[in-house]
């Protein structure tokens, strides 16, 4: 299932792709069997596996290749790369019910009820004139854990360049030294709100996004660096605190100076 969203620049009519930014909507779902499960789990019958998939995707970008983001969103998302999205999708579905441990058996009809979960969702996070920031969130749920487990991952777009640029990009490489001292501080001034960290590294691959506000949002999943009950822990750091450690392509992204 797919739809259209379309976002239009102010200075134009959207009647072209150079000033109009549109994504497709891709939905998908479907509920599997997991063969000889019943007996494990001392079980009427076989267990369900239910997978989701909601995605925007983009297909216009102020006149830009759209294959550049499209590839981050796909390989945030499922690990790959490709035109395929559907056949891309429904491998990703077979993938995570596979991995509970029984063979796919036949797609069943869902009903309210399931056993075991796989979500990806993929949605834009925050946007600005020069700044797309899109969040992919994947979530699962084993069956009968505890709890279920859930990450996300951002994806950095230069609506002027039109590439993804990544931390690396943006800070120098003493900026990035820098980093985690300064987030750890950060964080701790926000201990009354997050709760206790143990904060000493950037996050797991150097996860962010920006805001409309130009900060950065330094995103940490689940368990990286608090309990899971604290959830995702996100340290936010406007961009002029920073700006010293910029490069000059994070000079003229962040702060508009050439």
């Amino acid at each position: 299932m797919a739809a259209c969203l379309a976002i239009t620049a102010c200075t134009g009519s959207g009647k072209d792709n150079t000033d109009s930014i549109s994504f497709s909507h891709i939905k998908s779902h479907a509920t599997y069997r997991l063969a000889g499960s019943a007996a494990d789990y001392d079980a009427a019958g076989d267990l369900s596996f239910d997978c989701t998939a909601d995605l925007l995707m983009p297909t216009a970008l102020l006149g830009h290749n759209t294959e550049v983001l499209q590839d981050s969103i796909l390989k945030a998302a499922f690990d790959t790369t490709g035109v395929n999205h559907k056949g891309i999708i429904e491998a990703a579905f077979h993938r995570a019910a596979q991995e509970v441990g029984y063979a796919v058996a036949d797609t069943v009809v869902a009903d309210s009820a399931y056993d075991g979960l796989y979500t990806v969702a993929g949605a834009i996070e925050s946007l600005s004139p020069t700044i797309l920031s899109y969040a992919v969130t994947i979530s699962d749920y084993m069956p009968r854990a505890a709890h279920g487990m859930y990450n996300t991952n951002f994806v950095n777009y230069d609506l002027e360049e039109g590439k993804v640029f990544v931390l690396s990009d943006i800070f120098t490489a003493e900026g990035l030294a820098k980093l985690p001292a300064i987030l750890k501080q950060t964080a701790a001034s926000m201990r009354d709100y997050i709760g206790p960290t143990e904060l000493t590294s950037l996050p797991a691959g150097n996860n962010f996004c920006v805001n409309s506000d130009n900060d950065i949002i330094f995103v940490y999943q689940p368990y990286e660096i608090a309990s899971y009950a604290q959830g995702e822990i996100r340290v936010p750091i406007a961009a002029y605190i920073l700006s010293d450690y910029f490069t000059p392509y994070g000079n003229k992204l962040l702060m508009g100076v050439e």
